[in-house]
This record gives C-alpha cells, structure tokens and sequence, in this order.
C-alpha cells in the first residue's frame, strides 16, 4: 500500500537535479508512491528553499553547474538546522570515490543513475522512516525525562537534606535499568560524604561514611570540571561499600551547584548491557536536569 500518509501533514522530499527530465521522473516516482515533492535545478537554490522551508528528505544528484552535491551536503551538515536532513546522493555508475566521499561528507545513502525507480522510492522511503522513528523516539525521551523533572520537582522537602534527598533517590529508582544512585554533598571542603542512595539489591538508605579522601579529591576535582560519564569498569574509583561494581555498566556523574560553588554530586548507574544512552535516552543530559532539581531542593537546606 502506498504511503499516503505523506500527503497528510508530513514534509515533502527535496528533488534537486540540473536536468529537468531527470528532476521530473524522480518527482514523479515519488509522488505515485506516496510522497509530496518539492524541486530544485541546482544546488544554491535547494538551500535557499531549505532557510524557509522544512522538508523530509533530499534527494540530490552530484555533478551538477555550480554547487556539487557534496558541497551542498557539506553546507547543509555546517548548519544546525539541516544538520540531521536525510540525504540520498545521486552519483554515476562508475563514481565509486563521489560515493565514499558523499558519505563522509554526511550523506545517509547514495543511488546511481541507473538504478530503478522502484529501488529509489524505496531507500528514500527507508530514509523517511528510518528520521520519523529517531524523531519519534527523541521526542517520547523528551517527555519522559520532563514527567521525571516534574515528579523531582513536587518532591516536598523533608525535616533533615537526608530525608529530602531519599524521596528524590527514591523517584529516580523508578526509572528502568537502574542499579545505583547516590546523592553526595560536602559536608567540608575537600570531602564527600552520601545523603541518600539506592541500590537494586539492597533498596533506599540515609547517610553513611564519607568517602575515602583519594576518591573525594578525585571526585570533587571532575565535578568543579562539569558532568562526566563513563563505563564502571573505566572508572577509576566506585564508591562500593553499598554495591557490586559488576552489577554496573554506566556511571553518569553531574555536580549540583549553585552559582559558582560545588555543593555535592548525583550518581547515576546503569544495569550491565543497558544502552549508553541510558533509561531516559540522553543519560548524561538527563542526570543533569535530575542534579539541578536536586541542587533547588537540597540547597536551601
């Protein structure tokens, strides 16, 4: 079955051809399969379209007057707008390097001229709802990790940092993949010590000793540097009186500061094999927005 759903509110592909018979089969195999089309006769044109239009897809041939389509691909690439547009390069039968060249330049597929119709639709097609389902899938992470900012936020702050920082472990416990969280703070300069954690195999606690002074330092020293992640078994040290370093894959580690101080640190980790993107997508940036609703709630305390 054809892809009307193209017609209905979603972007069309970008032709872009100096040759106008050329320009208009491809237009036209496309719109019978499905898609809207828009087109361009060269290169600069296309850009052009593109600062006022938004399109799904381009599909532009190579060896065209003025802008090559490299040049267009690497200009669109340059550009924060069009730096994810999926692209299929259109080169000759005999242009092996065009090809290898066109995909480091960021194209995401590549055609020859004498491919069929059908093979064409069909990769543009790929392309199409390889970018949806990415789109689709950022965007669900995007609200799931402002459902979870939310939920951090309407933590009420409880009688001592500890109480408070164990309703927000707590919460952050409910995301899938979890194996470890901490929420340190510096009870003195140059220390560390924990408010509240969580571990899958042992549940929410309080409090607790403060870390050794080596891994304090260290800790503290990346922490004044920004947020950082890394795999558990690269890190150099994993506070691990409360678990088992094998039952971790990632760390993702964010300071909670207010202006220009240092006031702790939130430790995220991951179950062995989770994605590096984490439960939320984006783990680090995640962590992030967890430790600045932490460092407003903590802080005030």
């Amino acid at each position: 079955m054809a892809d009307t759903e193209q017609r209905d509110g979603k972007m069309p592909v970008l032709v872009v051809d100096d040759d106008d018979a050329v320009r208009l089969l491809y237009a036209r195999a496309l719109e019978r399969a499905g898609f809207t089309t828009m087109q361009a006769s060269d290169g600069a044109t296309a850009l052009s379209l593109l600062e006022t239009t938004r399109v799904g897809l381009m599909l532009i041939d190579n060896k065209m007057p003025g802008m090559t389509g490299m040049e267009v691909i690497t200009e669109l690439r340059a550009n924060h707008r069009t730096r994810t547009l999926p692209v299929v390069l259109v080169t000759g039968t005999d242009d092996v390097p065009a090809r290898i060249r066109g995909l480091e330049a960021g194209a995401n597929d590549y055609v020859v001229k004498t491919t069929h119709l059908d093979e064409i639709v069909a990769r543009v097609r790929a392309q199409v709802r390889a970018h949806t389902a990415w789109a689709d899938a950022l965007g669900q992470e995007l609200e799931e990790r402002a459902r979870v900012v939310t939920a951090l936020g309407s933590v009420a702050p409880g009688d001592s940092p500890e109480e408070t920082a164990a309703a927000l472990v707590e919460q952050l416990s409910r995301l899938p993949m979890m194996s470890f969280i901490s929420l340190l703070h510096m009870p003195e300069a140059g220390s560390l010590a924990p408010l509240a954690g969580w571990a899958a195999t042992k549940g929410t606690w309080t409090g607790g000793a403060p870390l050794a002074s080596e891994e304090a330092a260290y800790l503290i020293e990346r922490g004044e540097s920004g947020p950082w992640m890394t795999d558990a078994a690269d890190s150099r040290f994993v506070h691990s009186r409360r678990y088992s370093a094998d039952k971790l894959g990632r760390i993702s580690m964010a300071p909670l500061r207010l202006r220009d101080r240092m006031l702790g640190l939130l430790m995220v980790g991951t179950l062995p094999g989770a994605s590096p993107l984490g439960a939320t997508g984006d783990l680090l940036a995640a962590t992030i927005d967890y430790a600045a609703v932490a460092t407003a709630l903590l802080a005030p305390s």
